[in-house]
């Protein structure tokens, strides 16, 4: 009777043995599996794909561009001025035939982004796919350049300093100087020659509270400040 007992243990004991195992292997295999369904599906997720596209004045888009203030939206490209046609954002309208069949499905956030200054030899305008926030940074402060100066999924960010200023002020030159030796990425509005960098630094100083009686007033990673002073520059820099 006890071997018998003893046997029955032995046997239950060596079945749970096997039971976890096989548990812990299957567990091990779905995890390893769950993970590279995560990895696969967080790939497809950040990979910015678009069907290709024909971008000239004969198919039928939307097209959105930084006018200087705000961003508008027009439905020709002649509507555009020439000094906002590097980037622009082009909604294809769904009756336009040039989109490509079989191409990758879209990403969410995905963008056609134009560069409408000159047409390659196809006829057709270059372009590139990027995030909507890239597209943004770029029409907005990189009016002198192009889309197709970029490549697909091009990350463009907003420069760490905006610096708004004139020709005649002698701090000006002074802290365009001491931002180009720190190599400090920045972009300089002339408040005199540009109206809209006018009004965009007076809508900022309001809302921040910011004296904008003299000049240089510059941004630092979306705070104003009035006047030249390194150490601040830095310090809100180094707190980005």
């Amino acid at each position: 009777m006890m071997e018998q007992l003893r046997q029955i243990i032995v046997t239950v004991f060596l079945g749970t043995i096997v039971s976890v195992s096989a548990c812990s292997r299957k567990t091990s295999e779905q995890a390893k599996s769950g993970n590279n369904r995560s990895i696969s599906s967080l790939a497809g997720k950040n990979a910015l794909t678009l069907p290709v596209i024909d971008v000239n004045e004969e198919q039928a888009a939307i097209y959105m561009f930084y006018n200087g203030t705000d961003f508008d939206s027009v439905s020709r490209i002649e509507d555009i001025p020439e000094a906002y046609r590097g980037w622009v954002r082009v909604v294809p309208r769904l009756r336009n035939k040039a989109i490509k069949s079989g191409s990758h499905a879209q990403s969410p956030d995905a963008l056609y982004v134009a560069d409408l200054r000159a047409k390659r030899d196809a006829g057709n305008y270059p372009y590139v796919v990027m995030t909507r926030k890239s597209f943004e940074n770029a029409a907005m402060f990189k009016q002198d350049a192009g889309a197709s100066e970029v490549t697909d999924n091009a990350e463009i960010s907003a420069p760490s300093v905006i610096l708004y200023a004139t020709d005649w002020c002698g701090v000006c030159k002074k802290a365009r100087q001491w931002l180009t030796k720190k190599n400090i990425d920045f972009v300089e509005k002339n408040i005199e020659e540009d109206r809209a960098a006018a009004a965009e630094m007076k809508e900022k100083a309001t809302k921040q509270g910011v004296s904008t009686n003299g000049v240089p007033v510059i941004d630092v990673g979306g705070t104003l400040m009035s006047g030249f002073d390194e150490k601040r520059i830095s310090q809100l820099l180094s707190a980005q």
